[in-house]
């Protein structure tokens, strides 16, 4: 597991060097380090999928601050480039429709439900 998530880490870091706003690399690894207090306060919490999707959550933000049209939801777009790259990674089916899950669900843009209420304040704290 530790190559892969060097390897997303690598991919996120080189798709967000242009990021302009505050949703930068440093926003994604500030996330990512706050996975490990979720899972402290959570039951059941499956950590390499929490640590993938913070990872992921933000890839397509750029696109969507860049989009002057309003239409690009960054939270679907980041879901899709997240399964791309984890299917190139050979992640499991079942895996990354959980990691999707996650990335989709994080935020209270469209008509996203979480499976965990908490999983998702503590998340909207984050961000």
């Amino acid at each position: 597991m530790g190559d892969k998530l060097q390897k997303i880490k690598e991919i996120v870091r080189d798709k967000m060097k242009e990021a302009r706003t505050s949703h930068d690399f440093s926003h994604v690894m500030r996330v990512y380090s706050l996975c490990f207090l979720i899972a402290k306060y959570e039951d059941n919490v499956n950590i390499e999928v929490l640590k993938i999707a913070a990872l992921l959550h933000d890839i397509a933000r750029i696109k969507e601050d860049m989009d002057d049209t309003g239409e690009i939801d960054h939270a679907l777009l980041s879901a899709k480039i997240a399964e791309n790259i984890l299917k190139e990674l050979n992640f499991p089916e079942n895996k990354i429709e959980r990691i999707r899950h996650c990335i989709i669900a994080y935020t209270f843009k469209g008509n996203h439900k979480p499976e965990q209420l908490r999983r998702r304040s503590y998340l909207m704290r984050i961000n």
